[in-house]
């Protein structure tokens, strides 16, 4: 079983909505890996902390990883318009048996029934983590 999870970040990210499921998924045996949208390397916070990144969305095919987490902030703001964000939660989510949230659960489950692709407080940004796992 592939043990790596994708943190997507943007601009402005909830600092510990990053943070917190980084260390804790690395506890639990996880690889976690931080991509950016674009071509940017870093990435600073809603509180300024600085967070560099191990590459793109796209540098992460679907098929590499267990799961995937979008953090609250601004970001959602710009994940939900970034086409590879989209692409790779879209092929995460087509291939999960369990989708677990932080929160709204009807309505996060009942949008991914319905074939969004981003779940619920993603694309309204939201500022509750989500895992694919």
């Amino acid at each position: 079983m592939n043990r790596t999870i994708l943190i997507l970040l943007g601009p402005e990210y909830e600092d510990l909505e990053v943070w917190y499921p980084k260390l804790r998924l690395e506890e639990a045996g996880y690889e976690v890996k931080l991509a950016g949208l674009g071509d940017a390397s870093e990435y600073r916070g809603k509180h300024g902390y600085p967070c560099k990144v191990d590459g793109r969305v796209a540098d992460f095919p679907a098929a590499q990883l267990a799961g995937i987490l979008a953090p609250g902030g601004w970001a959602p703001d710009k994940i939900r318009r970034d086409p590879e964000a989209l692409r790779r939660v879209r092929e995460i989510l087509a291939d999960v048996d369990l989708f677990r949230q932080h929160g709204h659960q009807d309505r996060v489950h009942g949008s991914v029934r319905a074939g969004n692709a981003i779940p619920f407080d993603v694309r309204n940004g939201h500022n509750h983590f989500r895992i694919a796992c």
